[in-house]
């Protein structure tokens, strides 16, 4: 499992629990540390460097990948040539699923036609996965962003801001600045950061 967020631990503590010897790998020393305190002994962590990543294609029949990868990026984590170093059979996962992003042979799939090949490695890179299961999903979303809303109706957009450091992480848009830095460098915008903004309240 390439990523320690909180897909990447969904995803861990599932193949855990079935009983597979799991690798996690992540460039975060202290979320592994973190995760490492409640999760099974079946689950090795692994600073994520090249030489752990080629180890683990050599010896894994599952690759997930749970890295949300920057849209400027131009290089990837696992190329197309580094196929041939998997098992036959072997399967790769992509959570993520961007297109040209950390695996550079993704491409999205949907729940009708959810599966591909390229080199004989099976590739399951469905684009919105919780959608299998919407009303759970739905349910869990709502109940996930409900106290941002209260927030914003309680407080005010500014004051939610203000307090709040994670609301500020999702914010877009203010009057008119663009506050998101991946869409700034991708369409080539003026950037504000959003505590530069909430800075002027």
């Amino acid at each position: 499992i390439i990523g320690c967020g909180n897909a990447g631990l969904g995803a861990c503590e599932l193949a855990a629990a079935f009983g597979n010897r799991v690798n996690v790998l992540d460039i975060n020393h202290d979320a592994m540390m973190d995760a490492k305190k409640r999760l099974p002994q079946n689950v090795t962590f692994m600073f994520s460097n090249r030489e752990n990543l080629v180890e683990c294609m050599k010896t894994s029949d599952v690759i997930i990948n749970c890295v949300l990868w920057p849209k400027t990026r131009k290089d990837h984590l696992i190329y197309r040539e580094d196929l041939k170093l998997m098992k036959k059979g072997a399967m790769i996962i992509d959570v993520a699923c961007d297109e040209g992003g950390a695996i550079e042979t993704c491409r999205s799939t949907t729940h009708t036609d959810p599966i591909y090949f390229v080199d004989g490695v099976m590739h399951y890179c469905v684009d919105n996965i919780p959608s299998a299961f919407a009303q759970t999903a739905s349910a869990t979303l709502s109940n996930a962003t409900l106290p941002f809303a209260l927030a914003i109706a309680n407080k005010g957009v500014k004051q939610a801001l203000k307090d709040d450091k994670h609301l500020r992480r999702g914010l877009t848009t203010f009057d008119g600045k663009l506050t998101l830095l991946e869409t700034a460098k991708k369409l080539n915008l003026p950037y504000t950061s959003a505590d530069e903004i909430v800075s002027t309240f």
